[in-house]
């Protein structure tokens, strides 16, 4: 019998020895500068677009106010002067992929983002991570503003919320969880809220002439 009793002991001695080392690498790759935002497991969030039941292939994505559903990708949400500054895609293995630049004030690249893969730049930004774990991203700028918080939060919806500036726009567009505005900061700024925009509709193509 004190042959299985010392069998049981190396067992759960190694099976804690694996987490200590599973959970110490998680806690490494958290602190980089650069990684990749992986599906959670949140429950569907309550968005503008709750009262549609999405298709098995459909995706949610939730900018507060404002909420999106697509089901044919590449997608994209943000086109300035016909090019794509936030879009989605998809990959191999179905797995949603999100693309974005996150600029400072003067143009300059906070936190590059690529099919998921995201890159920050430590010398324009104030404050990063530890992140709270795989599906999370927050980065706030020398201003100390919060200029982008993404939650993947699981394989059919993406959360996101900042201060987005692309280089043929004068002013930022501000997603908070009451309104999106188009162009914070104008005199007559413009605010969108309380739309559904589904079935892959387009929401935010832009022409400028800056």
């Amino acid at each position: 019998m004190w042959q299985w009793g010392i069998s049981l002991v190396l067992c759960v001695s190694l099976m804690l020895c694996v987490w200590v080392i599973w959970y110490e690498a998680e806690q490494v790759e958290l602190r980089q500068l650069q990684g990749e935002l992986y599906p959670g497991s949140d429950p569907m969030p309550v968005s503008k677009c709750s009262s549609i039941e999405l298709k098995p292939n459909e995706f949610l994505f939730d900018m507060g106010a404002i909420a999106i559903t697509s089901e044919k990708f590449p997608y994209s949400v943000i086109k300035v002067n016909d090019k794509d500054r936030l879009f989605l895609t998809r990959d191999t293995a179905g797995t949603i992929r999100l693309s974005l630049d996150v600029l400072s004030p003067d143009g300059k690249v906070i936190t590059r983002i690529r099919e998921g893969q995201f890159v920050i730049n430590e010398n324009n930004s104030l404050r990063f991570g530890p992140r709270s774990d795989r599906s999370s991203l927050q980065v706030v700028d020398q201003y100390g503003e919060e200029v982008i918080a993404l939650r993947y939060l699981n394989k059919q919806s993406m959360k996101i919320r900042g201060i987005l500036r692309f280089p043929d726009l004068e002013y930022p567009i501000v997603i908070s969880e009451t309104e999106v505005t188009l162009n914070k900061g104008a005199s007559k700024p413009t605010s969108v809220a309380n739309f559904c925009f589904s079935g892959g509709t387009k929401f935010l193509h832009l022409k400028s002439d800056k």
